[in-house]
């Protein structure tokens, strides 16, 4: 269930959230909360992204105002449907033990025989996916969603350049997986730059003459500490969403004003 401030928050900021309309019955859309005039049904609107401009928490269910193709907007509370909500673009990859079969990708279809073939590749999350109250993460590989998990069966990778060394006889792999021994490396004093960090697999990706390796933190000098974000509940991944768009604005704005100050310049 969401709070009250979760959906003032959302009202009042209105990020861009969709509802991918899946209704296996049809359902009604009205016209305004109050269920007094029938605007459309889901089935006029089936297989179709809407964006959601307002959030209502009702006794049991949440009811979504979304624009419909037409440009007028309704209210619906779905049943099937899927709420998508953007998060920043992370590189992740699946861990070895999940099950890639679920509620989600069964709903959706999902070809889990491609899904299998590339579950041990580097893959992209930049959305989180609700169903059935469960949070999942879209997995996209080159620009095709190969499927969908919950945030716990995914390694996160991050973005860090720092400087270390090799402490520990150990050797380093061209795949993620450590199952491509490429080199040994011997404890020396020669420096290393990081590339990407994956805390929960315990791992360093960085290059070596051209080529990108993968090492066990354990045999580095490595000391950062990441703080990996955990979210327990729907509404901590909504704020979270609304400040990661707020500030993918902000950077805009930035980018924008930047330009046109350095065209006046570049004029002057």
């Amino acid at each position: 269930m969401l709070n009250r401030f979760v959906i003032d928050s959302f009202n009042s900021h209105q990020p861009y959230f969709y509802l991918l309309i899946l209704e296996r019955n049809n359902i009604n859309i009205y016209q305004n909360y109050d269920k007094a005039l029938i605007l459309s049904r889901s089935s006029d609107v089936q297989y179709q992204m809407l964006k959601v401009h307002e959030m209502h928490q009702g006794t049991e269910n949440i009811s979504f105002k979304i624009e419909l193709p037409n440009g007028i907007t309704g209210v619906i509370t779905p049943v099937d449907s899927v709420l998508i909500i953007p998060k920043i673009r992370q590189q992740v990859k699946i861990d070895t033990a999940a099950s890639i079969e679920n509620e989600l990708n069964n709903h959706l279809d999902i070809e889990y025989e491609f899904f299998e073939k590339n579950r041990n590749k580097v893959v992209y999350s930049d959305q989180y996916v609700v169903f059935n109250n469960k949070i999942y993460e879209t997995l996209i590989l080159v620009d095709e969603i190969i499927g969908f998990v919950e945030p716990g069966n995914i390694h996160r990778m991050h973005a860090r350049k720092s400087e270390f060394k090799i402490i520990k006889e150990a050797t380093a792999h061209k795949n993620s997986g450590m199952t491509q021994p490429y080199k040994l490396f011997k404890v020396s004093d020669k420096s290393f730059k990081s590339m990407y960090i994956m805390p929960s697999e315990n791992k360093i990706r960085f290059k070596y003459k051209n080529t990108s390796l993968w090492i066990d933190i354990d045999a580095t000098d490595f000391e950062e500490v990441i703080k990996e974000k955990e979210f327990n509940s729907l509404n901590e991944l909504i704020i979270d969403s609304i400040l990661y768009q707020y500030q993918l604005q902000v950077e805009n704005y930035h980018t924008y004003y930047s330009k046109i100050i350095n065209e006046e310049l570049r004029g002057n």
